[in-house]
C-alpha cells in the first residue's frame, strides 16, 4: 500500500475488538527501520501527521489502543514515594530510553501521599527536569481536579497517569466507582488510567472500563511476594491476547526480558528492582 520495504520490526500489540456483527484481532507491529518513500499505491488519501494530530483523527475504535501503545513508555520503574534513592540511581533511570515512573503510595494516607509526591518532584534529588517524562500516580490518593490541574501545569513536559490496584479495579466494575475517576478522563483527555491485574477476570474488568494500560503480574517468582503463584510466560502470552489495552509484564524481570515480553505483544516491563542496577 505504501511502497516501503520493512527492514526491522517487532510486535507492538494485539487488539481484540468486537464490532457490531464481527470480531477482529489486529496484529500490530512497530517498524523501526525501513527503506523507500511512502506513497499511495492504491489511490488512498495520504498525509503526514504529528503524533498529537493522530489523536484528533476520526479513527476506527479498535485503533485507539495503537496510539496508546505508541504514547506509553516501554519500561516503568516502581518507587515508593517516600523511599530514599541516590542521585546516581535517579540519573541512571532518566538516561534509560523510553522509561516512566510509578510513585506508589505504600501505606501513606491520601494527604501524606499527595504531599510526598510534590516533595519528590520538586526536591533537590530530582529537580524539575531530572526525572522520567511519564509519571503514574496512585488514584487512591483522591486527587481533586484542581490538585491534578496544578500538578500538570507545574510540570507541563510530563505525561501523567493514574493507577488502580486490582481491588480498586474490581470495585470500579462491580460498584460503579469508575464514575469518579471517569471525571479525571473527561477533564484531562490525555491522562493515562491503568490498573494492576493478576487474573483473567481482572483483565476483563480492565477491558470493560476501557483502561489505557495494565500491569500483569507476577510473571516470575518475586522476593516481594514470595507466596504468589507466578503466571509464567505461556499464560502471560495468552492473557495478553485477551487484553484490549497495552500490557506490562511485572514480577521477577530484568531488562534482558524485554525482547521476550515484546514477542508476546506486551508493551514492556514494570518493576521495583530492575532499574536500580541500570
Amino acid at each position: 500500500e505504501l511502497g516501503l520495504e520493512v527492514l526491522t520490526a517487532r510486535p507492538l500489540i494485539e487488539i481484540p475488538y468486537q464490532y457490531p456483527g464481527k470480531k477482529v484481532l489486529l496484529s500490530v507491529w512497530l517498524i523501526t527501520k525501513w527503506s523507500g518513500v511512502p506513497q499511495s499505491l492504491e489511490s488512498q488519501p495520504l498525509r503526514w501527521c504529528t503524533f498529537e494530530d493522530l489523536f484528533q483523527l476520526d479513527l476506527p475504535p479498535a485503533n485507539v489502543a495503537i496510539l496508546k501503545a505508541l504514547a506509553l513508555p516501554t519500561k516503568i520503574a516502581i518507587l515508593n514515594v517516600s523511599e530514599r534513592i541516590s542521585d546516581k540511581q535517579i540519573e541512571s533511570l532518566c538516561r534509560t530510553e523510553s522509561v516512566g515512573l510509578r510513585l506508589r503510595q505504600a501505606g501513606l494516607n491520601a494527604e501524606s501521599y499527595r504531599n510526598s509526591v510534590m516533595s519528590r518532584l520538586t526536591g533537590t534529588n530530582t529537580g524539575h527536569k531530572n526525572f522520567p517524562k511519564t509519571i503514574f500516580l496512585d488514584i487512591a490518593a483522591n486527587w481533586s481536579l484542581e490538585q491534578l490541574g496544578i500538578l500538570m501545569d507545574s510540570f507541563q513536559h510530563v505525561s501523567w497517569g493514574l493507577h488502580l490496584t486490582a481491588n480498586e479495579l474490581v470495585s470500579s466494575t462491580t460498584k460503579g466507582d469508575h464514575l469518579t475517576w471517569q471525571q479525571y478522563r473527561e477533564a484531562f483527555p490525555h491522562l493515562f488510567i491503568g490498573a494492576s491485574c493478576h487474573s483473567l477476570h481482572e483483565i476483563e474488568c480492565a477491558n470493560a472500563l476501557q483502561l489505557d494500560y495494565i500491569f500483569l503480574s507476577p510473571v516470575n517468582c518475586t522476593s516481594s511476594h514470595p507466596t504468589a503463584s507466578p503466571i509464567g510466560w505461556k499464560d502471560f502470552g495468552s492473557w495478553t491476547q485477551v487484553s484490549s489495552s497495552p500490557v506490562y509484564a511485572l514480577g521477577g524481570l530484568s531488562l534482558s526480558d524485554l525482547e521476550q515480553v515484546w514477542s508476546y505483544y506486551g508493551q514492556g516491563i514494570a518493576g521495583i528492582s530492575w532499574w536500580k542496577n541500570v
